[in-house]
C-alpha cells in the first residue's frame, strides 16, 4: 500500500485525463490515461498516484459489452488501475465504437476529462446503467448548452437532444424518483461562472436559461 499511502502524503485533487480511441479494424478500443496533480505550498512536484476507476463499455444499443483487457483477458471486475503518469488500456473484441463510462460509482475522488462527444455525453444522459455517469453527462451537456446561451444562442438540434435524454430518463421505470430530480438540476452559477472565468450575476443566469 505504500503507493496508495501518497493519497495521504499529497494535497491537491489529481486530475486524470481520459483518451478513447477505436479501431474497427483491428476491433479495440485504445483507452490514454494521464494523471497530474497541482502544485502546491510546499509541493512543487508530486509522484504518481494509485487510482482505481470503475468502468463500463456501453454499446450503440445501451447494452454492457464484455470487458476483454489486452494482456488480462476479461476482467473479474469493472475495474482498472491507473498505478503511473500515463497508461494505455487496450480493450479487444469490438467491432463498434462503444461510449466509455469512466471512474464509475465515483470510485476516485478526482477530476476527469474524457474525449467525449456532445452524441456520446447525451447518449451517457439516456442509456448508462452508472448513475453517477449518467448525471455526471447531463451537467456537462447543460452546462455547454447554457454558456451557449450567453454568448448567444444553442442550437435548436442540441437543445432537442438534450431534451430527448431527458426525457428518456423521466419515463424510465427502474429510474428511482430522486435520481429523476437529479437529473433535472441545472448546475450552480458558481460552476457556470467558474467556466466562463468571471462573475455572473443572478440576473444574466436566470435569462440565459429561458431557453
Amino acid at each position: 500500500l505504500s503507493q496508495f499511502f501518497r493519497w495521504y502524503e499529497q494535497a491537491g485533487t489529481p486530475r486524470v485525463i481520459a483518451e478513447a480511441r477505436h479501431d474497427p479494424h483491428t476491433r479495440s478500443l485504445e483507452l490514454t490515461l494521464e494523471q497530474s496533480a497541482p502544485a502546491t505550498p510546499g509541493q512543487q512536484t508530486t509522484l504518481p498516484l494509485h487510482i482505481p476507476l470503475g468502468i463500463g463499455l456501453v454499446g450503440p444499443d445501451g447494452e454492457e459489452l464484455p470487458l476483454d483487457l489486452e494482456g488480462t483477458g476479461a476482467l473479474n471486475a469493472p475495474l482498472i488501475e491507473l498505478t503511473e503518469q500515463k497508461q494505455v488500456f487496450r480493450f479487444r473484441n469490438l467491432p463498434r465504437k462503444p461510449v466509455v463510462s469512466l471512474n464509475r460509482g465515483f470510485t476516485a475522488p478526482i477530476q476527469l476529462t474524457l474525449n467525449a462527444t456532445p452524441a456520446e455525453q447525451i447518449f451517457q444522459m439516456a442509456h448508462d446503467r452508472d448513475s453517477f455517469n449518467r448525471w455526471e453527462a447531463g451537467q456537462m451537456r447543460s452546462k455547454a448548452l447554457i454558456l451557449a446561451a450567453i454568448a448567444g444562442s444553442p442550437a435548436p438540434a442540441d437543445v432537442a437532444a438534450y431534451a430527448g435524454a431527458l426525457e428518456r430518463v423521466l419515463k424510465d421505470a427502474t429510474v428511482d424518483q430522486a435520481f429523476k430530480a437529479l437529473m433535472l438540476g441545472l448546475p450552480g452559477e458558481a460552476e457556470i461562472a467558474a467556466a466562463i472565468g468571471r462573475d455572473v450575476e443572478c440576473v444574466v443566469l436566470a435569462r440565459a436559461v429561458k431557453w
